[in-house]
Formats: C-alpha cells, structure tokens, sequence
C-alpha cells in the first residue's frame, strides 16, 4: 500500500516538504520534517525511492525528488494517476 503524504511526516522540524503536481492545478499543504525522517521517502527494503504516494487519497506517481540543503528544503515531483 502506498503511504499517505498528509500522515507520513510528523509536520515538526525545520525540514520543509512540498508537492508540486505535474499537469494539475491540485495542490496539497506542506509539511515540515525532521531530518531523519527523509527515511520515509524510502522503500522498505532501503534500496530505493518510492514511486508512488497518495495525497489527499488520490494515488500519484513520483517522478521527481528536489533537495535543497541551503534552504532545507524538499520539493516532490508527483503525477496523479
């Protein structure tokens, strides 16, 4: 089962997580993360990304991770299916 965005993070820290969505005017809010919790962008086995979340209960594919460590902050490139 895909994870929830909106119940993925624990929305503290000073980590900033935002969606953009590719050809979509949706959007969803951001969160914030604590560092150690990038791990969650992880499959179980640890040995690579997730591809696909859902936001808001609607399944997207991710396409794309932007990290900005100046400005802590991440970016998720998602497609809704």
């Amino acid at each position: 089962m895909e994870p929830e965005y909106l119940s993925l993070f624990t929305n503290t820290g000073n980590f900033t997580i935002q969606v953009r969505f590719k050809d979509s005017d949706s959007s969803i809010a951001t969160q914030t993360m604590k560092a150690e919790e990038i791990k969650k962008l992880l499959n179980f086995d640890g040995e690579s990304f997730i591809s696909k979340m859902r936001f808001d209960d609607h399944l997207a594919e991710i396409e794309k991770i932007d990290i900005s460590i100046s400005k802590n902050r991440i970016i998720l490139h998602a497609r809704l299916l």
